[in-house]
């Protein structure tokens, strides 16, 4: 792979979900919850027009009642996969 050099560039950012990582973080957040349909249901609100993007990840973060337990509990539980070609 090659690399490059980006001259006066301190930080870059894109969305990891199903494009770095083959999973979306919130649905395996969900499944490890056991709240996937919930979580499912207000995405394709989302995707359908009827929520917007805001209102659906406030809804889903507040549906998920994260803790840093229950995050650190979910990152030694469950793998997230690269996409192939990421390292």
């Amino acid at each position: 792979m090659k690399s490059f050099h980006v001259p006066n560039v301190r930080a870059i950012c894109f969305d990891v979900d199903s494009t770095v990582c083959t999973n979306d973080g919130l649905d395996e957040l969900g499944r490890y919850m056991g709240k996937a349909e919930l979580i499912a249901a207000i995405t394709n609100k989302a995707m359908d027009g009827v929520l917007d993007l805001p209102d659906a990840l406030d809804q889903r973060l507040d549906a998920l009642q994260l803790t840093k337990t229950k995050i650190a509990s979910f990152k030694q539980k469950v793998s997230i996969s690269l996409t192939p070609g990421i390292r």
